[in-house]
């Protein structure tokens, strides 16, 4: 919700207003309940529980009794605090799940912050708190951590990439995205967590270097409401095309901290070569570098990743192959493979490096080892053999619909992961 209008105003306006008691002493009645409405509109969002948390307080401070919005359960399903990043708009992983458990009654999410639950703000009767990343500051790590033991709540982490190794941890410092007091408080969390969640069996095993706490795998998926019905492919066939028209290969993603783009620097140059049609690489990220000869920086991906999602559908037709380049390294073994589901969503036919998450990704892409030669020869078949690139697509978007959406199933193993019900199965039986 951050960053949209309701009536005009910009929802962090509206919730940085409702922390004062001045503005609050304002509204009149009708105004009172056009915010109530609000409130009860968007609950079930990051946005309305802080809008509700600070409403209340608002309230008690100009002195009312008694919270001015209060949000029932009347499921009775258990409740669950989730912390999330601040720095995150949208989180991929955690929200289509979280809607789908909370839709089949599987749990009642609450979005909050370690800051409001140590100092009493957030009095919400937790089963469980989830903490995404590094969704917890350092100063409040410990407290967290003690308010949790004393009340018997139960603490999960959920992890989808390499945070705790040293090496990887000077890589995100040096980037100048985390502090090493994030990191550290991330550690902390983690090393006496109830239950650790980690998207994908490498770096399962990463984790299990720096705790002891139980580690299960689930695996990034796609939300339907998001990406369904998958884009139909158009006809790719190159020969077709009117001489000197352009082809688009599409690259997206952040640059520069793992070495991916240096895989493919002179793949535009290559395919134009072999193809005699002008090439470039189309960038969809957020970059600094100096790009290669052949690269464009398309746009940034700061906004919300369904409207991200809803500009990529609308393009689709625009590229030929969907490229996913991962450097051998440390940091790229243990990430996701959530690009190649992404790609195959698109309808896009895709191009991976058989590293870390790719290695055994052959029904989602065509898999090659980082030389130049085998990037140029999978692209260019691809570019010109039509059936076969419908052949890979059709391959890859089955794997998609039937193992990695978020589904009634999915929602109720990750809850059961999270609220700790019953002993988990491993991924493979869950989608089998």
């Amino acid at each position: 919700m951050d960053g949209i209008k309701i009536f005009g105003m910009d929802t962090n306006r509206i919730a940085r207003l409702a922390a004062q008691p001045r503005w609050f002493r304002a509204l009149n009645r009708r105004a009172l309940v056009t915010v109530q409405w609000l409130v009860h509109a968007v609950k079930g969002t990051r946005f309305g529980q802080q809008l509700i948390s600070r409403l209340n307080q608002a309230s008690k401070a100009v002195g009312n009794r008694r919270s001015l919005i209060s949000v029932s359960n009347a499921s009775g399903a258990p409740k669950i605090g989730i912390i999330i990043p601040e720095y995150v708009k949208t989180d991929v992983r955690i929200y289509a799940i979280v809607d789908k458990a909370k839709e089949l009654g599987f749990l009642a999410p609450v979005f909050t912050t370690a800051r409001e639950i140590t100092n009493g703000t957030d009095t919400s009767d937790f089963k469980a708190v989830l903490v995404r990343r590094d969704g917890v500051d350092f100063q409040y790590a410990t407290k967290l951590l003690t308010h949790l033991h004393k009340s018997g709540i139960r603490l999960v982490v959920d992890l989808d990439d390499d945070m705790l190794s040293d090496e990887n941890r000077d890589r995100l410092v040096k980037d100048g995205n985390y502090t090493l007091d994030a990191l550290a408080a991330l550690t902390e969390l983690c090393q006496h967590a109830d239950q650790i969640i980690s998207s994908t069996e490498p770096l399962a095993k990463t984790i299990a270097q720096f705790t002891d706490a139980p580690i299960e795998v689930f695996p990034n998926l796609l939300d339907p409401k998001t990406w369904a019905p998958l884009h139909t492919p158009k006809n790719r066939k190159l020969a077709s095309r009117v001489p000197k028209t352009k082809t688009r290969l599409l690259y997206f993603g952040t640059l520069g901290r793992s070495g991916d783009l240096e895989v493919i620097k002179n793949l535009p140059t290559q395919i134009e070569m072999a193809t005699k049609h002008k090439t470039i690489v189309e960038l969809l990220g957020i970059t600094t570098d100096k790009l290669p000869k052949g690269f464009d920086s398309l746009i940034t991906m700061n906004f919300p990743y369904h409207e991200f999602v809803a500009y990529l559908k609308g393009q689709a037709n625009r590229w030929e192959v969907g490229l996913a380049p991962l450097a051998e390294n440390t940091y790229n073994n243990a990430r996701s493979d959530l690009k190649l589901l992404e790609y195959a969503a698109l309808g896009i036919p895709a191009v991976a490096s058989r590293v870390g998450p790719y290695y055994n990704a052959d029904d989602l892409a065509v898999l090659v080892e980082n030389s130049a030669a085998e990037w140029c020869a999978a692209v260019e078949k691809l570019l010109t053999d039509a059936t076969y690139a419908q052949e890979r697509v059709t391959k890859a978007q089955e794997v998609v619909l039937h193992t990695r959406m978020v589904t009634a199933d999915a929602a109720r193993r990750w809850a059961n992961l999270v609220l700790g019900n019953e002993s988990q199965t491993a991924f493979a039986e869950f989608v089998g």
